[in-house]
């Protein structure tokens, strides 16, 4: 059963996407790229995530951590949703994209309009070279490898860690609220097993 081999795993690929861009010992986060544009989204009044399916779904697992953690104001949207309203994006606001496939008409969509009026546009994504991330100012990839099965498994919980992982780099302050995400990364292999 394809799902269920891609649930199995889950522990050890969220591991090595948390270990490429964690220092345990110094507690330092880091994105290949994302130096020469994080005072920019640091600056920003507002963190606008979007997706769709699934994505949305991660999007969405991320509310709490995000409304605790980050000094913006977080907004949450799902893309088919957001194309029908009036997108009141402006350059004051940094705008996540999350798609498994890098490829979702709806999200692409959302990620074009966001752009023409200024905002800073992020994807994460699984897959390189996708329409969304050339369309991005910058993009940060899950690299949990090809989903097979129906069933959202892996890029569910993959684009769940990677935004975690991009908030932490990005709010850089130490605090304890912090050492504790990154103690529980740390430990994630071992929890989910």
């Amino acid at each position: 059963n394809l799902t269920y081999s891609e649930i199995l795993q889950q522990p050890e690929i969220l591991q090595l996407l948390v270990n490429r861009h964690v220092d345990f010992e110094t507690g330092k986060v880091t994105i290949p790229g994302l130096s020469e544009c994080c005072e920019r989204i640091r600056q920003t009044k507002r963190l606008l995530l979007i997706g769709s399916g699934s994505s949305y779904n991660a999007v969405l697992a991320s509310r709490t951590l995000l409304e605790d953690f980050m000094p913006q104001i977080i907004q949450f949207e799902f893309s088919c949703e957001y194309n029908e309203r009036d997108c009141r994006v402006t350059s004051n606001d940094t705008c996540i994209f999350v798609s498994q496939s890098g490829e979702t008409a709806d999200t692409l969509l959302a990620l074009g309009r966001c752009r023409e009026r200024g905002g800073f546009c992020i994807s994460i994504t699984n897959t390189r070279g996708s329409s969304i991330t050339r369309n991005s100012d910058f993009s940060m990839f899950t690299d949990v490898g090809v989903e097979r099965g129906v069933a959202s498994t892996k890029t569910f919980t993959g684009s769940l860690i990677a935004i975690i992982l991009l908030a932490i780099a990005i709010n850089d302050n130490d605090s304890e609220e912090r050492r504790e995400i990154i103690d529980g990364l740390h430990h994630l292999q071992t929890t989910l097993d």
